[in-house]
């Protein structure tokens, strides 16, 4: 049975809202990142192997040479932007080292995030869920971190925490896995 349903007589309009040169500039690079970067077709390891190949045969010295050069740009201009935060001298203690803490938190923060997204990308059996949901798990591990380095120095009367990146690895396993296996 065929039914007819009465359209209007003016065809559809769409919108579409005026981009920027910078914003077609972040979508073209997005759009050549995901030519890039992503899982390989294929769920066996033979045909990884396959599309690897396909990878290595149809594409030029010259993009290899772009890719291996402008791959770790992001990761440097996210330390140059961390490590452009000034610091406090440590014999002002705790109280003045609001900008180490910020330093804390971003690295621990970027770290955990990122290390996600990766898994998300390589391992086809990880369930992390959105991008959305890595990236506020990552803004808990930074609070995590820098909460435990606040309570040891504070409690210890002790500042800076020595190996302050290594001191809040127990407390961030236990807040992370009661974050994923929460269900």
């Amino acid at each position: 049975m065929v039914a007819v349903v009465p359209t209007s007589a003016k065809p559809p309009v769409s919108v579409s809202y005026p981009c920027s040169r910078f914003c077609r500039s972040l979508r073209k690079i997005w759009r050549w990142r995901q030519a890039f970067v992503g899982r390989l077709p294929g769920h066996y390891t033979i045909g990884k192997l396959d599309a690897l190949q396909r990878f290595q045969l149809q594409t030029s010295r010259w993009k290899v040479a772009s890719i291996l050069i402008l791959s770790p740009i992001p990761c440097l201009m996210t330390n140059l932007v961390i490590e452009a935060i000034p610091l406090a001298d440590p014999k002002e203690g705790l109280r003045r080292s609001f900008a180490f803490q910020v330093r804390q938190f971003l690295t621990t923060s970027i770290q955990n995030s990122i290390s996600g997204l990766v898994k998300k990308d390589c391992v086809p059996e990880f369930l992390p869920g959105s991008s959305a949901s890595l990236m506020g798990f990552g803004l808990i591990q930074g609070i995590v971190s820098i909460s435990t380095n606040i309570v040891i120095s504070a409690s210890s009367s002790l500042y800076p925490v020595p190996f302050s990146l290594f001191t809040p690895v127990i407390p961030m396993a236990i807040v992370g896995s009661m974050i994923c296996y929460h269900r």
